[in-house]
């Protein structure tokens, strides 16, 4: 609690006039509240009692929730507020700066002339985990029908995972195989994948920096709708989902009422592998310069 006050305290002590709550929960809410800003713009869905805390209020319960609009457009409703502009966004980050790339050079053993595949395996709510049995068969099916090398990333909490699906390879595979998890920061991730030729992951923050560092990438969807929480980028974006849905999908709960995650494990291993066997030829294909050969 003390290190919450000191940070009130800081934030008091710029004298803002006014705060944006994108988060819209309860942690989020009340600093602004207890550092004294006049003017604090929020959502009305009434998550965690946060709304209590805002002094203007945008977005009712099925506004903030309908499955159809983007999530970053409820963040663009608080901007308008305050008078910001918010036609025509888009994901811009900054370049890298040579010494970020030299750092990723130096994790990496493998050669720039061979494809990179990222896997991002771990995730925070449960609803969203695809099942270990399917990392595991796509890790293998990538390793048997393209030359890619692979990383596998994540939090240094998620290197348990990890170390586990590359302790259940053949040994003769894990040459081609690197654990960055817990190994990078999140600009390095951000560095790291201008390497990576595709990114396979889950509902994630690794997704959705990718995206935005225009990297091709296939995310898996269960528990979250893909209109309002997919990624947003520059590169060719394929987002798979069990077909049919289930009744019960997109729910948006940290974990599954039923206790099965059923909408993930049907998204099937032999799928995703195929989407990204295509990307990846479709990646060689632009890379390919086109020559016009003139008669004479």
């Amino acid at each position: 609690m003390s290190e919450a006050r000191r940070f009130i305290d800081e934030v008091r002590a710029v004298g803002y006039d006014c705060a944006l709550d994108v988060q819209g929960l309860l942690k989020s809410a009340v600093i602004p509240f207890f550092a004294g800003i006049p003017v604090r713009v929020g959502f009305a869905h009434g998550r965690e009692l946060s709304y209590f805390f805002y002094t203007e209020r945008y977005l009712n319960n099925a506004e903030y929730f309908d499955h159809s609009l983007m999530h970053v457009d409820h963040m663009m409703v608080l901007a308008r507020a305050i008078g910001c502009r918010s036609d025509g966004y888009q994901v811009r980050l900054p370049p890298l700066p040579p010494t970020m790339k030299a750092q990723i050079d130096d994790l990496l053993p493998f050669d720039h002339d061979t494809p990179l595949i990222a896997l991002a395996p771990a995730t925070q709510w449960k609803s969203k985990a695809w099942p270990f049995e399917h990392w595991l068969s796509l890790l293998q099916m990538a390793l048997a029908e393209t030359p890619a090398n692979i990383v596998l990333i994540g939090a240094e909490d998620d290197r348990t995972l990890t170390t586990c699906l590359i302790d259940s390879l053949e040994a003769r595979h894990r040459t081609r195989i690197l654990n960055l998890a817990g190994k990078t920061s999140i600009s390095q991730l951000y560095a790291l994948f201008a390497r990576v030729s595709a990114i396979v992951a889950a509902d994630t923050a690794p997704l959705h920096i990718a995206a935005a560092a225009g990297c091709d990438l296939i995310g898996l969807f269960g528990a979250t709708p893909t209109h309002r929480t997919g990624p947003m980028g520059s590169g060719e974006i394929i987002l798979m989902t069990a077909q049919p849905n289930l009744a019960c999908q997109p729910c948006q709960q940290r974990t599954c009422r039923f206790g099965t995650t059923e909408c993930m494990r049907n998204v099937r291993p032999e799928e995703v592998s195929q989407a990204l066997n295509n990307l990846l030829a479709r990646r060689r294909a632009r890379a390919i310069p086109s020559v016009t050969i003139a008669g004479k």
